[in-house]
């Protein structure tokens, strides 16, 4: 089966409001999807009308990454999409290259500067690998995704890319009934 959209997460879409509501935005579009994620443990289950495989990756650190990266990369090659999609900067590397090996779209969905955040002041290296691969990695993918209009900006000028969609971090619209109670 080929999807509309496979999208790469290290992490779990039941706990991540964004990439939930950009999985259920597909679906009700009428488009197939697969979301495939590096969790807390091995399982196969279907969310929002998307199919999910999870492989456990729960250790921390740079280890964690590699084995991220090799177990998300072993599951993405059993799957053909037209549109990949990295749900985080960790996905980057693998989305961009199935999306060339299957000749499908990838997207990068940039919701933090990753390499700026606060766990990582006082970690120079790390700030710079992450850069590194982000800068390295951005400008294959066809398209960048990110929350915000500085965001937005910071992403144009620091990788001289064209600039980013801004999706933003929304809760779903929902009617709300009038109580004019006040208590």
């Amino acid at each position: 089966m080929t999807y509309d959209a496979c999208f790469l997460f290290r992490g779990d879409v039941r706990y991540d409001t964004r990439l939930s509501n950009m999985v259920q935005t597909f679906v009700r579009a009428g488009r197939s999807c697969l979301v495939i994620q590096g969790a807390s443990r091995d399982e196969r289950f279907e969310t929002h009308g998307a199919r999910v495989e999870s492989f456990e990756n729960t250790k921390r650190g740079p280890s964690g990454f590699l084995e991220y990266w090799r177990k998300s990369r072993t599951r993405a090659n059993r799957v053909h999409a037209k549109t990949w999609w990295a749900a985080e900067l960790y996905s980057l590397p693998v989305v961009v290259r199935r999306a060339r090996i299957t000749a499908g779209r990838s997207v990068y969905d940039a919701r933090e500067i990753f390499a700026h955040l606060g766990d990582l002041h006082d970690r120079p290296m790390t700030q710079m690998f992450w850069r590194w691969l982000e800068r390295r990695y951005i400008h294959r993918s066809d398209a960048v995704v990110t929350t915000g209009a500085m965001d937005r900006g910071f992403l144009t000028d620091c990788y001289h890319i064209t600039p980013p969609f801004v999706v933003r971090n929304l809760p779903r619209y929902r009617v709300v009934a009038r109580n004019f109670r006040l208590y």
